[in-house]
């Protein structure tokens, strides 16, 4: 039986003794010589008895908080003897014993009771000392509280208010956000490195919830803050997880990294962030982390190697700057991808797009600003204006005796037989079973105007084309359209004498019926096969030093600085029959036009060109007057001037011709053409040579006029940003070219 049970079942039978004595008392004779003495020993029964029923009410309360039970201990051992033996001797003592044995328990039960766990009725000094230590920390805690009283009289005065769920959740929230930041902006715990960066991203998450708006979910909030932090979709659920447990319990898990203020990286230093860009310039397109930390590694070894031996030799030969404390002797591919980062490399698939380093180059730059615009600029006032349903008018500000100039852009695309879907759906990651090359191919050749491709009007029969003897044709039909096709392979490619013969067979009949009474501005860009030069053009490149052997015979020269042309090859009846009808060699062409000289300024001798290494050119263009002969010869200006094989073909023909700046397709707007017509193709792609002959020209019929048109506008506004002096790939680029609801996103304001 536990012992507080016990004890109670006792204290219920000393009661009963006790009622029984006072009832034996009152039928004595010599209850009134008892007197005041009985009352008073009455009084301090009841006082004592009800002192040990609190006691033992404070027993069972701390035993049903601690949850166990007490031993079977001395004194309650003692209650039972007692209260046994004087439940065995009531009969023999009478009354009169009966109170004094309630006495002799109230003694022994009672006081014993009222003080547990101590020897006699006083507390001891180490148990005195605890309750007040305990009485001291209960009224240190209890300084800063209200007592509950007075929470009960506000309520009773004041009416209760109802609060939203809304409104609560709005208060946990502010005082969240309140919280976070007297934490960020303590100066007692400090929090840097990751610690730091995720308590940031865990408030701006929280000030972000206050604005949110219509359709907008904690995802995509989570989601923009991470992009803020340049980090992806793992960060953002990891700030909703440290948001919950923030609110919830105040505690954002920590992180180590960037919390050890000793560590310092190498790249700080100048001497290895020299040598790291070194590395970079001389790899080119074979940058790899793992040679960029071996490259590191090298040069951080022989440094320390060269330092050991400036310290056995007493003199200081290397000195950074930077101790090299805390900081390891070696760096992992991983620490490399992250300089590369910082340096400004991106790591992903090489694509076709614009090619940056040369679009900017310093030549190519000039001749953008210096040749093309101020060309392009002087020829559109004469520009027919074209409509999106292909109909075209004369400009109305025509000068007179000149006529309307359309515009005509040209370029090559290839399409292939097995270039089907890049991405499809799939069932349960079934990957389609698809070729492992592109498959054959055909390049196709074409032309097109801003009003749309250039061909026949439709109100021109076949018949009528027929009539011209010189109409070019395929199969026997008269060719309307001028797109070319070439199933290159097998020695069949595309060659200069082929876009030749396209331009000035096919493309050039087709403007002149079209746009009859027009001059046309073919613009080509800067292709090999675009600028081919003629067989006998005057290139010094082709030229010997001597007379004869494998030059071509050129045309011939123009001597500007006499006025008077120059010959490039022996006369019929020259005196020596060795040389008659043969190539004069570059020494003899410069000797006539007195630029032959036997040194440089320098004192090195005069060859007909300089020495290369690592097929680089030895030409040094500081020297006055040109450092070899090819260098003299190709800087005259009947040389410089020396145009391809096609433009001087469409010159002679009465038309214009205009380059584009090298690596700028972004001003070509066949480029955008091809885009449609592979994307047709791609999507009703039947993996077959024969299947691609039906698809492209179905491919270049799905792209509209009105769409070729658009295209067109677009690289205006192109061409109008560089007219404006703006920087490609720029914010003021972008929104130059990008207006009303052509809109650029603009991440930064993420």
């Amino acid at each position: 039986m536990p012992p507080i049970r016990r004890q109670n079942q006792h204290l219920q039978a000393a009661r009963e003794q006790r009622n029984k004595g006072r009832e034996a008392m009152g039928k004595q004779k010599g209850i009134d010589k008892i007197g005041g003495c009985e009352e008073d020993e009455r009084e301090r029964l009841n006082e004592k008895e009800i002192r040990a029923e609190v006691h033992f009410l404070d027993f069972d309360s701390e035993l049903e908080e601690e949850e166990e039970e007490e031993e079977y201990t001395d004194w309650e051992e003692e209650v039972d003897v007692d209260f046994s033996a004087s439940r065995g001797a009531e009969e023999k003592n009478g009354d009169k014993g009966l109170l004094d044995r309630l006495k002799g328990v109230e003694a022994s039960v009672f006081d014993t009771a009222k003080i547990r766990y101590s020897r006699g009725a006083n507390l001891g000094e180490c148990q005195t000392c605890r309750k007040c230590q305990q009485d001291r920390e209960l009224r240190r805690a209890a300084s800063g509280c209200v007592p509950l009283v007075r929470h009960m009289e506000k309520r009773a005065k004041e009416p209760l208010q109802w609060v939203s769920e809304n409104d609560l959740k709005q208060q946990g929230h502010e005082a969240a956000i309140k919280a976070l930041k007297k934490k960020i902006n303590s100066t007692k715990s400090r929090l840097q490195g990751q610690n730091l960066s995720r308590h940031q991203a865990v408030l701006a998450f929280l000030c972000i919830q206050q604005k949110k708006q219509a359709g907008e979910t904690r995802r995509q909030l989570a989601f923009f803050v991470a992009r803020c932090f340049n980090r992806g979709w793992y960060f953002a659920r990891k700030i909703v997880t440290w948001e919950l447990s923030w609110v919830q319990e105040r505690i954002i898990d920590e992180g180590r990294q960037g919390c050890f203020a000793k560590v310092r990286s190498w790249l700080n230093d100048e001497g290895v962030e020299l040598a790291v860009r070194e590395w970079i310039s001389g790899a080119g397109e074979h940058i790899t982390a793992h040679g960029l930390a071996k490259a590191v590694g090298d040069y951080v070894q022989s440094r320390r190697v060269t330092e050991v031996i400036g310290a056995v030799l007493g003199t200081a030969m290397h000195d950074s700057g930077i101790e090299e404390e805390g900081r390891p002797g070696r760096v992992r591919a991983r620490t490399a991808r992250r300089w590369l980062n910082k340096m400004g490399f991106t790591y992903g698939e090489v694509r076709k797009s614009v090619y940056v380093d040369g679009h900017e180059r310093a030549d190519v730059v000039e001749y953008r600003k210096e040749v093309f615009l101020p060309l392009w600029d002087s020829l559109v006032p004469r520009m027919v204006e074209f409509k999106e349903d292909g109909s075209w008018s004369i400009p109305e500000s025509l000068p007179l005796g000149e006529k309307p100039l359309v515009f005509i852009t040209h370029d090559e695309s290839t399409f292939n037989a097995n270039d089907g879907k890049r991405r499809t759906w799939k069932e349960d990651g079934k990957q389609p079973l698809r070729a492992k090359s592109r498959g054959k191919g055909i390049m196709v050749s074409g032309f097109l105007t801003p009003g749309g491709r250039l061909k026949v009007p439709d109100t021109i029969s076949n018949e009528e084309l027929l009539l011209d003897p010189m109409w070019p044709k395929r199969g026997g039909i008269p060719i309307r359209d001028a797109m070319e096709y070439l199933e290159y392979g097998k020695n069949n490619y595309w060659m200069g004498d082929k876009m030749v013969h396209h331009t000035m067979q096919i493309a050039l009949p087709i403007f002149q019926i079209a746009f009859p009474g027009c001059q046309a501005l073919f613009a080509f860009d800067n292709a090999s096969n675009h600028s081919c030069y003629a067989s006998d053009a005057l290139l010094a490149c082709k030229m010997n030093r001597g007379p004869g052997g494998s030059q071509p015979l050129m045309r011939d020269g123009f001597i500007h600085s006499k006025q008077r042309p120059q010959a490039m090859v022996y006369s019929q009846n020259h005196p020596n029959f060795l040389l008659q009808g043969k190539a004069k060699g570059l020494e003899q062409v410069l000797k006539e036009r007195g630029l032959w000289k036997k040194r440089r300024p320098d004192g090195f001798p005069f060859l007909l060109e300089c020495p290369t290494s690592n097929n680089r050119s030895g030409c040094d263009p500081n020297i006055l007057g040109g450092c070899c002969g090819r260098v003299v010869l190709a800087a005259e200006r009947d040389f410089l001037e020396q145009n391809g094989r096609l433009q001087e073909e469409l010159e002679a023909s009465g038309q214009r011709v205009i380059f584009y700046p090298k690596f700028h397709c972004e001003l070509n707007f066949i480029e955008r053409f091809w885009c449609s017509a592979k994307y047709y193709t791609r999507e009703n792609c039947q993996y077959s040579l024969e299947g691609l002959r039906e698809t492209i020209p179905q491919a270049l019929d799905s792209v509209s006029s009105a769409t070729i048109h658009r295209y067109f506008l677009a690289c205006m506004r192109i061409l109008d940003a560089y007219r404006s002096g703006l920087h490609y790939g720029t914010a003021e680029f972008r929104e130059r070219v990008y207006k009303s609801h052509r809109h650029v996103e603009d991440k930064t304001k993420w």
